[in-house]
């Protein structure tokens, strides 16, 4: 198969197709190489390398995802090299009261293949090429300039216990595995996928590619004295993920339904007790029938006590969303029927 090797200063795509791709600095003029990607499709059969640009702090990266645009990867299980990596807007619905479940479509640019993800890969955005380090506080509030995030509310979800594990500042979250993280001040609780008033993050790393393996638990009964069977995972891939054909998936039988945190975004407050929300749930449709979109039910929101049990429901009601295709960075809950594991493959 060809190998393309980019040495150009910089590389518009629209919806092309390699077999494999290298991406590296131009040695001989001393300048960045990157391929730039405006809502189209990139397609990659086999396995992508990348190599860091260190030549003008404003191109760093080596492939640029924007305006919907994505990078798929074929059937192949090349794994990723390199010490460069993509870069890939992601927008938020959430301030920073309130929670986002984010799956991460890239892991630590270090050794080769799929990597862990942490805070380390959350940038923010100078322009459309150029980003920096956002910064951490572990106040309870986030801040959108310059970019701050609150890692006191950065959690992933741990099934063997059914309970919250803090990610603190390293490259910690499996591949594969899901994290919630509260927003920024700047969020007026529009659309997350048109509104320019929500929070802008740019994910940098290596991108996940091939199958990727996720443990699922069930009954599990938790400190709370409640059986749950709950996997936080999501999209892994810096494309668009078919829901429905990961839940047919004669490998993912342990699939019950998938569940999507919200919660009334009008509320101010950090404390459990002052908050109200709820998991809606999403089951597909048959299998033959490729045009359902499969049935959402929106979330009733709930009170909570004190140490976050849950009480009775408040009579409110979750938004309704189409939850088939789930977008990048999209983060959700597997409900297991039954322990054992998980695959979400390039192929879905």
């Amino acid at each position: 198969m060809k190998n393309l090797l980019l040495s150009l200063a910089m590389l518009f795509v629209s919806a092309s197709i390699f077999a494999q791709l290298y991406v590296t600095p131009n040695t001989t003029t001393s300048s960045d190489s990157y391929i730039y990607v405006q809502d189209e499709v990139l397609f990659v059969e086999q396995d992508i390398n990348l190599v860091e640009n260190t030549n003008d702090a404003t191109t760093e990266a080596s492939i640029y995802l924007r305006d919907q645009a994505q990078l798929v990867q074929g059937t192949t299980s090349s794994a990723n090299s390199g010490t460069g990596y993509i870069s890939v807007f992601q927008d938020s619905n959430s301030d920073a009261y309130d929670y986002n479940y984010w799956a991460s479509p890239v892991g630590n640019p270090t050794s080769t293949g799929n990597r862990s993800f942490g805070i380390a890969r959350v940038n923010d955005s100078i322009s459309l090429t150029e980003s920096q380090l956002a910064n951490t506080t572990s106040g309870y509030n986030g801040w959108s300039s310059p970019l701050t995030v609150s890692t006191r509310w950065f959690f992933r979800w741990n099934p063997t216990t059914q309970r919250w594990l803090w990610n603190g500042t390293g490259n910690v979250v499996p591949v594969g595995y899901g994290f919630i993280m509260k927003g920024t001040d700047v969020t007026v609780h529009g659309d997350p996928f048109t509104d320019p008033q929500n929070q802008l993050y740019d994910f940098r790393g290596r991108p996940n590619n091939g199958d990727i393996t996720v443990p699922v638990q069930a009954g599990v009964v938790a400190t709370d004295g409640n059986t749950y069977n709950f996997t936080l995972t999501g999209n892994p891939y810096p494309s668009a993920l078919d829901l429905k054909d990961v839940f047919y998936d004669a490998d993912n039988t342990e699939i019950d339904s998938f569940r999507y945190w919200d919660e009334d975004r009008s509320i101010n407050s950090h404390y459990y007790v002052d908050n109200k929300g709820g998991y809606g749930t999403w089951i597909p449709g048959p299998q033959a029938d490729d045009l359902n979109p499969g049935v959402y039910t929106v979330p009733t929101f709930f009170n909570y006590d004190h140490s976050g049990n849950q009480g009775g429901s408040t009579g409110m009601m979750g938004a309704a969303f189409e939850r088939r295709f789930a977008p990048i960075g999209q983060g959700f809950m597997v409900v297991a029927n039954s322990t054992g594991s998980i695959i979400i493959k390039n192929v879905h």
